[in-house]
């Protein structure tokens, strides 16, 4: 399948991504591919400054791979800072709007792209991907459709403590359980000590939470955290006004897998009639097979060991099947 290498310009950055092509007669219609907090490479995978040493998994990769295979074009670009791209770190620059005005320049590249059909794109939001894809529906009025894949409802707070909390109490275990914390999940351990004290100095306003430790000093960026509570998910679907796919995983560990509930009844709440709901049976968070004891997965969430595990194809079959029912009568 034809893939191609893709800039774009947005607020004084040079983006890069790529740009890939189902084989046949043009013009085709298209999908955009947005990122969530962990999808910050073009193939979907975590950098290590943020994340540390997390396994590849590819996943936008694949599903571009997929949507091609189905006869539907895609673009997918590394955020700032990353990759190919241009801009400060992301540790120490992530930004809801950056990422928002970013997700906008990818959207009119990809209709701008000759083989595109431009009145047939559909925008894909995963994780809080579908929380910046809100922001972007309130934008323009380009995309025919979009696709929420395990898209957040609950509170930032909640959903901060959801992945946390359980890492502290999983190292209260004992001395062996902490050590492996240690080991496998420093950063997201250190997180989850201090994440309520973190964000009772966002919600005060303040721009960067410190504090010494036994262990060292720890230090967390609030900005995009501000921005995250000043602006609850729950509150933003109601920009959404196009025929939607809500596609969830039922084993995430990420997001609450009830989530995608409450979501459809938000969106249908704001007057969007044209929901569909999937739920991917042994799915997590990023579509992989979860493992099958609640005990291993919650280790190979922890440790990311999950990234290792195969996708599950049924949710190929629904997203692809659905994206060409859609983008076909258009």
């Amino acid at each position: 399948m034809p893939q191609r290498e893709i800039t774009f310009i947005s607020g004084g950055e040079l983006l890069a991504g790529e740009v890939w092509l189902p084989v046949g007669s043009s013009p085709h219609p298209a999908v955009l591919l947005i990122g969530g907090t962990m999808s910050d490479t073009r193939d979907g995978d975590p950098v290590a400054s943020l994340y540390g040493k997390a396994p590849r998994h590819g996943m936008f990769r694949v599903t571009a791979e997929r949507l091609a295979q189905a006869g539907l074009a895609s673009l997918r670009w590394d955020k700032r800072g990353v990759g190919a791209s241009t801009g400060p770190p992301r540790d120490t620059h992530s930004d809801v709007w950056t990422d928002v005005e970013d997700a906008e320049q990818a959207l009119l590249t990809l209709s701008q792209v000759p083989e595109v059909d431009a009145t047939r794109i559909a925008v894909l939001g995963e994780s809080a991907g579908g929380y910046f894809l809100c922001f972007l529906a309130q934008r323009t009025n380009l995309p025919a459709a979009y696709v929420l894949q395990a898209a957040l409802y609950t509170s930032i707070p909640k959903m901060i403590e959801f992945n946390y909390q359980r890492v502290v109490d999983y190292a209260a275990r004992g001395p062996a359980e902490a050590k492996w914390i240690e080991a496998v999940a420093p950063r997201v351990y250190r997180a989850g000590q201090h994440w309520r004290a973190y964000i009772a100095a966002a919600a005060q306003g303040v721009d960067v939470y410190e504090v010494e430790t036994p262990d060292g000093p720890f230090r967390a960026e609030l900005r995009r955290l501000k921005q995250e509570l000043a602006y609850p998910p729950a509150e933003q679907f109601r920009y959404i006004q196009k025929p939607t796919l809500v596609i969830q995983g039922h084993q995430d560990l990420n997001v609450p897998p009830s989530d995608c509930y409450q979501i459809v009844a938000a969106l249908r709440a704001a007057g969007n009639q044209a929901v569909t709901l999937e739920v991917i049976p042994g799915a997590d968070h990023s579509m992989q097979q979860a493992a099958p004891d609640e005990e291993t997965r919650l280790r190979e969430r922890i440790s990311m060991e999950s990234f290792k595990r195969p996708y599950v194809e049924v949710f190929f079959t629904a997203l692809t099947g659905w994206l060409t029912k859609q983008l076909s009568g258009i």
